[in-house]
Order: C-alpha cells, then structure tokens, then sequence
C-alpha cells in the first residue's frame, strides 16, 4: 500500500502539472479546473490511505478512472500533434508523455494489487484483516438508476454523459468487487456533484422561458444525484463504525 500510495502522489501531481502546462502551450478544449479536479482523489488517497485502508483504496480507483479516461487519450494525442515544433513543445510532449505513463503504471499497479490481495486473504479482504462491508442493494440500484438517468438525461440537456458511466459500472461491479464498485462510485457521484448538480439545482428556479420537461428533468436528476450522495456517505459512517479495528474475521465452519 505503500508505494500505491507514494506512486498515486506523484501521478497526481504529474497529471495536474501536465494538464496545466499543455493547457498554456496547445490552448486545447481543455478546462483548468478539469486539470485540477480530477487527479485530486489521488493525493486525497494517499493521504487518508495510512489511516484508513478501504477509504485509501476507493479514492485511488475513483482517481485513477479519473485521470485515465480523459487524460491518457489526451496525452498520447499530443505526440501526433501537428504544427510548429519548439523547445516548448518538445518539453510539454515530454511531460505529457511521462505523465501518461505513470497513470497507466498507476492502473496496473492497481489491478495487479488487487488480483495479489484476493488470492492471499480472499475477495473482501482489507489490511489488518477486516472484512470490507457488501455494498447494499438499495445503494446499487439507486446508483444504478442515478448513472442511466444521467446519462440520457444529461445528453437531452446538453451535459456531458460520460460521468455518469462510473455509477453504472459501480453498481455492476459492486455485488462481487465492493472496494471496487465504492471507487467507481464515488468517482461518479464526485464527478456529477460537483460539476452537474449546481446546474441541475438552478435550471428549476431559472428566470426566463424554459420547458416544463426540462425544469422536470433537471429536478428530478439533482435528487437522484443528492441521494446517491446520501446513501454513499452513510455507506461510509458505516464503515467506519465497523473499522478495521472493530470487525473480526468470520471463523471458517
């Protein structure tokens, strides 16, 4: 967990520097807050993830499906940039390059834990030999209905439809992953949080000429989006009421 931990800061970091100085040089249709937001539950992870294992292993699948689906791609395509070369160009390739590869280092360092942490202490198995709590039907559902809802419903309003995809695959992989799925998850609900919700809150109370489908839409995706919100947070206080030093590991029948 250790150099999971130590790679997940310096993957961050990296992510953040490259995001900001390609941002500067290539201008691209790339948003600064974007750049700064999304390797953000990296850090987070490596910070709360001494203290709290579980915690520090959600946010790093959280961030690092963050930083992969937008920035990698991102990052590659700067190699085959077409346009005057100077040093500057040169330097951003080459930090964008080196950023790219630490998030895939990231990703298969993360995979490979994983697939190393199921075949010695089983599926559901945290340091200091505590039990990760199932996820929830009710919270898989509610996430499940919250990402497709979103993601049609944010296309119809012209919201990006990607973010959601995380809650989908959260709840479809939470039944036998639930470290994994609570990753997915709360990268979803961060992701639609943040940069959805305002806007879904406002668009109802919004002066002006606006169709009764669309204040419906949008008020009905910030509640669906607020109670994700909800069942997550006390899917975590639950947690941390059954910390690793409180759960005991089921005696073998």
């Amino acid at each position: 967990m250790a150099k999971l931990r130590l790679l997940a800061v310096v993957t961050g970091c990296a992510t953040v520097i490259a995001a900001i100085v390609s941002r500067l040089v290539f201008v691209p249709p790339l948003l600064l807050a974007d750049a700064i937001s999304f390797p953000l539950p990296l850090i987070v992870a490596a910070i709360v993830g001494g203290r709290w294992p579980w915690i520090g292993r959600a946010l790093m699948w959280a961030g690092a499906l963050l930083v992969s689906v937008p920035f990698v791609p991102y990052f590659i395509g700067l190699e085959f940039h077409h346009g005057p070369v100077g040093r500057a160009v040169v330097l951003v390739r080459f930090i964008s390059a080196a950023a790219a590869a630490l998030i895939i280092g990231l990703d298969v360092l993360l995979v490979w834990d994983e697939i190393g942490r199921r075949r010695s202490e089983g599926p559901d198995a945290l340091e200091g030999g505590a039990l990760a709590s199932p996820l929830t039907a009710k919270l898989r559902w509610v996430a499940a209905v919250t990402g497709c809802g979103a993601t049609v419903g944010g296309a119809l309003l012209g919201l990006p439809s990607w973010f959601p995809i995380a809650l989908i695959v959260g709840a479809a992989t939470g039944g036998r992953w639930a470290n994994m799925g609570r990753g997915f998850m709360w990268g979803g609900a961060s992701l639609e949080s943040v940069f959805i919700l305002p806007y879904l809150v406002a668009v109802p109370f919004a002066a002006g000429p606006s169709r009764v489908l669309v204040r419906l839409l949008s008020a009905v995706l910030a509640a669906l989006v607020t109670w994700t919100d909800v069942l997550l947070i006390a899917d975590a206080v639950r947690n941390m009421r059954t910390s690793p030093g409180r759960r005991e590991r089921p005696s073998p029948a």
